[in-house]
């Protein structure tokens, strides 16, 4: 039986977690992480141009400006579906490389 003091460790890589807010709630909440705690990996995703200037997240998206016209979907489900669904491949692409 050996000594387990000498064998090898394995390296624990510490978990990586990758907040995402979606729409004014979801964008205030990682705003609110983000000042409390500056090396958050976060992304805020919103309809409205005036609201991701605001946030402290590392990274924002704006979506659906062919829907919204860079303003908010004010809480219309569907018109924030849309917007979500046409930009869905910037979304994609800033997950992966988290």
């Amino acid at each position: 039986m050996s000594d387990p003091a000498s064998t090898p460790q394995k390296k624990v890589q510490p978990p990586r977690i990758f907040i995402m807010g979606v729409g004014g709630s979801g964008v205030r909440a990682v705003d609110a992480m983000c000042r409390a705690n500056p090396a958050l990996a976060a992304l805020a995703v919103d309809t409205d141009a005036r609201t991701l200037e605001t946030v402290e997240a590392a990274q924002t998206l704006l979506v659906g400006e062919s829907v919204t016209s860079r303003f908010s979907a004010g809480g219309d489900v569907e018109l924030g579906r849309q917007a979500i669904v046409k930009d869905s491949s910037g979304i994609r692409k800033i997950l992966r490389q988290a």
